[in-house]
């Protein structure tokens, strides 16, 4: 549905987003100022100017009603978009309260007691209030420079060294960050005469691992992404990291409960999310064994998960803590709670002891303080297909696989750009399209095996954020480390071995953080986003184990975008609890001076002056009786998924599963899943690794 709004509308969603990010008056200036002193989050070295934050509005970009109105289109179910659509005309034509005004006409107070008694009203007006509050916020932090954002200093700083590293070993290191060379309109049209050996259908993880693995043995292959290539320093840039995601940003499930966040570029979600490389429990692997009757092989899988953990430098050799990630340890220590160093993904290009004639004969492998990153897809096994003579094309959405009248897979439908039709023909095609693609493709394709987009894992996300004084952010400025090589598991008595939640540091731009910060009034929310560099986020991830999770196509969406429903166990919601509980105390026994979560309904939390040692502040009566708060009230209303699992699940039989261990689908020959949709359950862990484990699993075989 193509959403269109008359003069009236129009003017009614530049009023309500300007409710959200309002200009503040001269007293509430001072007092963001003033209020940013007192809590020593200001100084002559803050990268904040509050003058130019104070006078923002929403609506200070020229377009920011149609990035409202894009968010709402690409990120929200249609049934949602109507309720919106709805209340959107209601509002410019009376208003229930004040009958003889319409919204336009409201004060600013009388706007901002309007949009809050909208959050009061039930489900249907807090549904309406979460949707108009994000579309107003990331649309403005997404894209505004106000808020400089961290992790995009960080790259302009890399930048800045790149341009001056003198020739040699390290300018040809460089070379891995050349551009992918990418077909042209003529080549993609001539490519349609030939015939591949394989297709690959995505470019995260699991369809590198394929396509670097096929073409290493001389076959064909053309690996086909939906989303647009970005060389590597333009990754995480200010404003960037919404284009090259799904949906734009954020994706919606049905109810507005959950989030997902799910990466469209090449690379896939790793070019998204700092993917951790961590390996699954052994119990999860066992409970796959036992739920395929021995036909998943742990030994088989511990093999091929030792050998891509060593192409991509899995180790936590040379790791570098960043503050926030030595908070959460020292929390952890002096808690008396578990925490781990996290093995992170470093060896970039092609291994130099491979003899093939290419440019990316070669491989790094970055060491020390200064230099240690994290490495995404894009930089490793699909460079690695590159150099073996993979051809890529981005932009180009597959439509449908074709399936001849052998019942085998022999190619794939695709639109490039939107316009271009493409038709190629392969021996096997392999579909890594990701946990909402993935199944959705598949329909339309014609399968329909019953459990094709059942069983969707999400582990689900609770954001909170620490905030510390004048002090802190003089050690926080240690951002060239990994954003995330620290980890805290949280077992409940029902959870055990993969089972239970598990704390670390997420990566978090400003946008999405205007967007978690529960919006309070302008003034409050002004003033959050404030101290966002003096911030430390953790992110509480449950392992989703008794959810009942699918995806299908929204039929009645203009792209047929993927329809989520979702409903979070009270199992898992109770582990979520009980994690937070947890990451609240860490924040605390470390110095923060104030506590935020994620959940509309929990104020803020400050704690009095007169505390100053962290054991005194984790047995403060009023801390406690906040926790208690916490516990009564709940999980937010809103939760976030950076993981999507399970919807295309591999099995003993078609009876119970999409898929055959090998990832060949149970109906078609020749047509392959190699995502984490193969999953049989949630990992309980970030899922990249046991994600390449498995595709290294089907490639050999």
């Amino acid at each position: 549905m193509v959403l269109k709004l008359d003069k009236k509308q129009r003017e009614v969603l530049q009023s309500i987003m300007d409710t959200f990010i309002a200009p503040l008056d001269d007293d509430e200036s001072l007092e963001l100022v003033q209020c940013a002193r007192n809590d020593s989050f200001l100084d002559i070295h803050s990268p904040v100017d509050l003058s130019a934050m104070a006078a923002s509005s929403a609506t200070d970009l020229e377009n920011a009603t149609d990035l409202a109105l894009a968010f709402l289109e690409n990120s929200v179910p249609q049934s949602v978009q109507l309720a919106v659509m709805a209340k959107l005309r209601t509002l410019s034509t009376s208003w229930s309260f004040l009958p003889k005004k319409v919204f336009t006409q409201l004060t600013r107070p009388q706007r901002e007691q309007a949009v809050l008694r909208w959050a009061e009203t039930g489900p249907a007006g807090r549904q309406i209030f979460q949707i108009l509050s994000a579309m107003s916020l990331h649309a403005s932090y997404g894209t505004s420079g106000i808020l400089p954002s961290p992790t995009a200093a960080l790259i302009q700083k890399k930048k800045r060294a790149f341009a001056k590293k003198s020739k040699g070993e390290d300018a040809v290191a460089d070379q891995t960050l050349a551009p992918f060379k990418l077909l042209t309109l003529y080549e993609a049209q001539v490519l349609q005469e030939i015939t591949f050996d394989v297709i690959v259908i995505g470019s995260g993880p699991g369809a590198g691992v394929i396509a670097a693995q096929v073409a290493s043995v001389g076959e064909s292959v053309l690996v086909i992404e939906k989303g647009r290539y970005e060389e590597a320093d333009q990754n995480k840039a200010a404003g960037e990291t919404a284009k090259q995601s799904d949906s734009n940003g954020v994706r919606y499930n049905k109810t507005g409960s959950v989030g997902l966040l799910a990466g469209k570029i090449l690379g896939g979600g790793t070019s998204v999310d700092w993917s951790l490389s961590l390996d699954p429990a052994t119990s999860m692997l066992e409970e796959w064994s036992a739920k395929s009757n021995d036909l998943f092989d742990p030994s088989i899988f511990k093999r091929d998960l030792a050998a891509v953990r060593e192409r991509i430098g899995a180790s936590i050799k040379v790791l570098n803590h960043n503050r926030p990630n030595k908070i959460l340890k020292e929390g952890c220590a002096k808690l008396g709670v578990p925490v781990t160093d996290c093995p992170i993904n470093n060896r970039e290009a092609f291994p130099r002891d491979r003899k093939v004639n290419t440019a990316s004969n070669f491989w790094r492998y970055r060491g020390g303080e200064d230099t240690i990153k994290q490495v995404r897809t894009a930089n490793s096994w699909l460079r690695d297909a590159e150099a073996y003579g993979a051809r890529f094309i981005d932009q180009t959405k597959v439509t449908k696989i074709i399936i001849n009248k052998e019942g085998k897979a022999s190619g794939v439908e695709c639109l490039y750009k939107g316009i271009t039709p493409f038709t190629y023909t392969s021996k096997i095609v392999v579909v890594a399209d990701g946990s909402l693609h993935t199944p959705t493709l598949l329909r339309r394709s014609g399968l329909k095996n019953k459990h094709i987009g059942r069983h969707l894992r999400l582990h689900p996300t609770v954001f909170i954020q620490g905030f510390y004084d004048q002090q802190q952010q003089e050690q926080q400025k240690e951002n060239d480390a990994p954003l995330e090589t620290a980890i805290s598991h949280v077992a409940d008595k029902t959870c055990n071995g993969h089972r239970g939640a598990w704390i670390q540091v997420p990566t978090l731009s400003p946008a999405l953080a205007s967007v978690l910060y529960p919006w309070r009034g302008a003034l409050l929310h002004k003033q959050a986003m404030a101290k966002f560099q003096h911030g430390v986020p953790l992110a509480v991830t449950a392992s989703d184990r008794h959810s009942e999770n699918s995806v299908k196509e929204d039929r009645e969406h203009q792209d047929n975008n993927p329809l989520i429903q979702s409903t979070l166990a009270k199992l898992d919601e109770s582990t979520l609890v009980h994690g937070l509980v947890r990451a609240f105390r860490i924040l605390a026994v470390t110095g923060a001076k104030e506590l935020h979560h994620s959940q509309l309904d929990i104020e803020p939390f400050r704690f009095d002056a007169t505390i100053t040692d962290g054991l005194e502040a984790v047995k403060d009566t009023k801390f406690n009786a906040w926790l208690d708060r916490v516990r009564q009230v709940g999980i937010p209303d809103t939760v976030l998924s950076m993981h999507q699992m399970g919807t295309c699940r591999m099995g003993k039989s078609p009876q119970k599963s999409v898929t055959k261990v090998t990832g060949e689908t149970w109906e078609v020959e020749n047509l392959y899943v190699g995502d984490a949709s193969l999953f049989m359950t949630a990992s309980g862990v970030d899922p990249m690794l046991t994600v390449e484990a498995l595709a290294a699993s089907s490639t050999f075989r």
